[in-house]
């Protein structure tokens, strides 16, 4: 059977992976020091091979990629993204880098974009998450008690226009928007940094959190997520709800995710990404 590896970032997505595909094919994963949890690791079935490398460092993976015939390749969850002279090199690394030339500074995009080209390029195929784990998606619709007002709806759709506007330049996957105003748009530090600087603005309650994908995005690898934990950053910051693009946006352990925003009062919805509409 082909050999599935994992390359595992931060988050739940990398644990519902590996119970999606442990009894359907052999599976390897790839964990990065000072980035993967190590409860990830230490939580695995018997038998499943890890490699702890340092983000830089390519020549290791690929040796240990051919040493358990590793056919298809994943990525899940998220990295911290380091300063190039925090990068730990080898000689494979500097020659990758020096093949994605400016694609590697101009933003995530491009980067993993040029990561998973060279990934191809050893004969390696790249398998999206959702094409493993089931459910992942939802499609359009309100998902809770709650529904948006006519005020959210706008908020709603000034974010997905600004993000649209914002594509080009690689810079996030989400937004908060509040009766026209912009309160954060989600950038290199992530959706939790975001969520925590509007919390500390002190504001009245109210607005609209929105994720999307970036216009042409690649589904490989990267796609914006949503989860139990954004639910509560939500609430504590103070917003009315959510919305998220159907069929774009990754919703892990969904009906949590329904429960615990009827619990706190807030909406989630699904909107269709070509016409804004529920």
């Amino acid at each position: 059977m082909n050999t599935l590896a994992l390359i595992a970032g931060q988050g739940d997505l990398p644990h519902k992976i590996i119970d999606s595909q442990k009894d359907k094919r052999p599976i390897v994963v790839v964990a990065f020091e000072g980035q993967t949890p190590l409860e990830l690791t230490q939580s695995l079935p018997p038998g499943i091979p890890v490699l702890w490398i340092k983000l830089g460092v390519i020549a290791p993976v690929l040796d240990f990629f051919k040493e358990w015939h590793v056919t298809d390749v994943t990525m899940a969850g998220g990295l911290t993204r380091p300063k190039l002279r925090d990068l730990s090199m080898d000689r494979t690394g500097v020659r990758w880098l020096k093949t994605l030339g400016a694609s590697a500074f101009k933003g995530d995009d491009h980067l993993l974009g040029g990561i998973v080209t060279l990934l191809e390029k050893e004969g390696l195929s790249i398998i999206p998450p959702h094409s493993l784990v089931e459910n992942l998606f939802t499609s359009a619709g309100v998902l809770t008690v709650r529904t948006p007002t006519p005020d959210d709806q706008n908020d709603i759709n000034q974010g997905i226009t600004i993000l649209n506007v914002l594509s080009p330049y690689d810079v996030g996957q989400a937004i908060a928007v509040h009766d026209g105003c912009v309160l954060g748009i989600e950038t290199i530090e992530g959706t939790a940094a975001l969520l925590n600087n509007i919390k500390a603005l002190g504001r009245a309650p109210g607005g609209v959190f929105i994720k999307m994908r970036k216009i042409g995005q690649s589904q490989k690898v990267d796609m914006p997520t949503i989860g139990v934990d954004t639910i509560q950053q939500v609430r504590d910051a103070g917003l009315s709800g959510i919305a998220i693009e159907a069929g774009g946006v990754q919703v892990l352990d969904l009906a949590d995710v329904i429960h615990l925003a009827d619990e706190a009062g807030l909406f989630v919805v699904a909107y269709n990404h070509h016409s804004n509409t529920l």
